[in-house]
């Protein structure tokens, strides 16, 4: 996002927080999905009818009104201010003031947050620490947490938040050969679902280049043998049953041992039931033991 950004000119005492708002957090915000219009929208610098709130029976003052008011379809709201680059805003008058301003009447904002170009840092109104606190610098590990707290499809669906991105879609976005054969070792399976009598579905964490991707395996009855055999006759017949009964799925007591899959992306892309997420599964040709011969190097 920031590629183009010299973040030398933070230490230039011209730089100001009009400055940070335009270069740095206009863009992280059109990033995160918001606009000027639209369901999930950017208000500028919203003035409060009553500029003060009661804390206790104390009137307290806002004297800022932050630079954005976010807001989205599923009613959420939050909000951020803007500060030049030699602020404090992890502590002291600014985040103070951004609270303040947060929870009054008018607002009712979850969540405030503040950045000076160098951090980005965010506070619940329930909570003493920062919810996070990032450096301002591309990195991808970075804005993909402040992603997951703060997009709007997020917000409305906090839940999302703890999934891995799908493999499927992933790599196909990246540009990769959606032909291209897998051949993996080690795969641990923990859980298998039943669609139909010809298809049954199961998932795998596995990390690439540092990264964590949620992969969908699906395969058929002959695939299914296939698995069952690495396990003990115990274990077989208790997942045949259980795949036979509502709400058909099972779950391996025994870890199956040295699990190894040959597979290749599905050509279906499918959506959750809510539609909030597309994923690309995996058809698996064949499970084998990892020991087993196979000529095909892993990809």
């Amino acid at each position: 996002m920031f590629s183009d950004f010299d973040f030398k000119l933070l230490d230039d005492p011209s730089f100001k927080e009009d400055s940070v708002r335009e270069e740095l957090v206009f863009p992280i915000l059109k990033w995160l999905g918001y606009s000027a219009s639209g369901e999930d929208k950017i208000v500028r610098s919203k003035a409060l009818t009553h500029p003060y709130v009661y804390i206790g029976s104390k009137k307290h003052p806002i004297s800022i009104i932050p630079d954005y008011l976010l807001s989205t379809s599923g009613g959420e709201t939050w909000i951020l201010d803007a500060k030049a680059p030699d602020q404090n805003i992890l502590k002291g008058k600014n985040p103070e003031q951004a609270f303040s301003y947060a929870i009054h009447p008018d607002i009712r904002a979850k969540y405030y947050a503040l950045c000076n170009g160098r951090q980005f840092v965010a506070f619940h109104i329930s909570k003493v620490e920062p919810v996070i606190c990032i450096d301002i610098d591309g990195s991808p590990t970075h804005l993909d947490s402040l992603r997951k707290l703060l997009a709007p499809k997020y917000l409305k669906h906090p839940d999302l938040a703890n999934y891995q991105p799908d493999y499927g879609v992933h790599m196909l976005k990246a540009g990769w050969d959606m032909a291209i054969e897998h051949y993996w070792y080690g795969i641990g399976i923990g859980e298998i679902s039943k669609i139909s009598d010809d298809m049954y579905t199961t998932s795998i964490d596995k990390q690439f280049f540092n990264n964590w991707y949620c992969v969908s395996l699906d395969f058929g009855p002959q695939q299914l043998e296939q698995l069952l055999g690495l396990t003990s006759e115990h274990q077989r017949t208790k997942i045949l049953n259980s795949l036979g009964l509502r709400p058909f799925s099972a779950t391996f007591d025994e870890s199956p041992i040295a699990i190894g899959l040959h597979a290749s992306f599905s050509e279906k892309k499918y959506s959750s039931e809510n539609g909030s997420e597309d994923f690309i599964p995996l058809q698996v040709h064949s499970f084998f033991r990892t020991t087993d011969a196979n000529p095909s190097p892993e990809q």
